[in-house]
């Protein structure tokens, strides 16, 4: 059965190809100088990066196995975390020097960032109720992530949502 393999190589390209985006925008677009926090932060990064052949071919081989699912989904989450202190140090680091950037991008980056982590602690349990509904849930999350408008979209749920249980919102949350 050579098409778990080769879908689990697409979406292991599909999640390099995000993370990369990411962490472009966060590294050489967003932070204007390095410092050695940044550089320890993102060596961690590059080899959780580093890793995901490894996940990924064994999420190809044992794709029944709620094991393979759950070891996946621990490395999406420890990547993502790992994204998330890096964008989050590259933004507020009182040593990295960055460009104004607007809330609204502040937000759907992190909502771009924190989508695969939230995706991969839900299939974590999710796996031993059904594996394929938790890597439906894993691949979801990588395609929400190539897409801009699925930030936009999601912001608009939240938008909505926001207004239905708490009224207009008065303190900005979704200022832009």
């Amino acid at each position: 059965m050579l098409l778990p393999v080769f879908l689990s190589y697409i979406l292991s390209f599909a999640l390099l190809f995000t993370y990369w985006r990411a962490h472009h925008f966060f590294v050489s677009i967003y932070a204007k100088n390095l410092d050695s926090m940044l550089v320890n932060i993102n060596a961690l990064f590059f080899m959780l990066i580093s890793l995901i052949p490894f996940s990924a071919s064994i999420l190809g081989q044992f794709n029944r196995n709620e094991l393979a699912a759950v070891i996946f989904s621990t490395h999406i989450i420890l990547i993502g975390l790992t994204l998330y202190w890096m964008r989050r140090y590259v933004l507020y680091s009182e040593h990295i020097k960055n460009p104004e950037i607007a809330k609204r991008e502040i937000r759907g980056s992190t909502i771009r960032t924190l989508a695969p982590v939230v995706s991969a602690l839900i299939a974590i349990p999710l796996s031993f109720f059904s594996i394929k509904l938790a890597l439906t849930l894993l691949t979801l999350a990588v395609i929400f992530n190539l897409s801009s408008m699925s930030t936009r979209l999601f912001e608009k749920i939240l938008k909505s949502l926001h207004k239905f249980f708490f009224g207009a919102d008065i303190h900005g949350h979704f200022a832009d």
